[in-house]
């Protein structure tokens, strides 16, 4: 199966899994990385029936990608974002890279459209990241 984690306490070394609208615990143990979970990241895992069937055991609990680190930490820069949203905007370059895929499709096809005038978007988009309106990348994480 696959879900994200909506929960991790380091404390008591115990998270919550969603995956749709179910919801799984796990401890410490049954994370298989190296480093520790994080809220929001993507994982696959299985489940076996121990006897508890309203909390099913998670079982071969794996990180889906890489490991950016814990939500609030910036991974994308800013200065990135803006020079590709500027020089690349009609292609949907900032869009893509702060990980908004469906946001930059939209802004290449409507270039291509429009026969180049959507780079107007990917301009405005650069001069939104330098004013800080858009401070956040597609998972929630801040910019560097």
């Amino acid at each position: 199966m696959k879900g994200h984690i909506a929960r991790y306490d380091r404390k008591t070394k115990v998270g919550m899994i969603i995956c749709d609208t179910k919801t799984y615990y796990f401890g410490e143990d049954d994370w298989k990385e190296e480093n520790p979970p994080y809220i929001g990241c993507v994982v696959s895992f299985g489940t076996e029936n121990s006897g508890d069937k309203k909390n099913p055991k998670v079982i071969n609990l794996a990180l889906i990608g890489e490991y950016f680190g814990p939500i609030g930490d910036p991974v994308k820069s800013r200065k990135v974002a803006i020079a590709l949203s500027v020089l690349l905007g009609f292609l949907g370059g900032g869009r893509f890279y702060l990980g908004y895929k469906k946001l930059g499709v939209i802004q290449l096809v409507l270039s291509v459209v429009t026969l180049g005038f959507g780079a107007v978007w990917g301009f405005i988009d650069g001069v939104l990241l330098l004013m800080h309106r858009i401070v956040k990348d597609a998972e929630g994480r801040p910019l560097k």
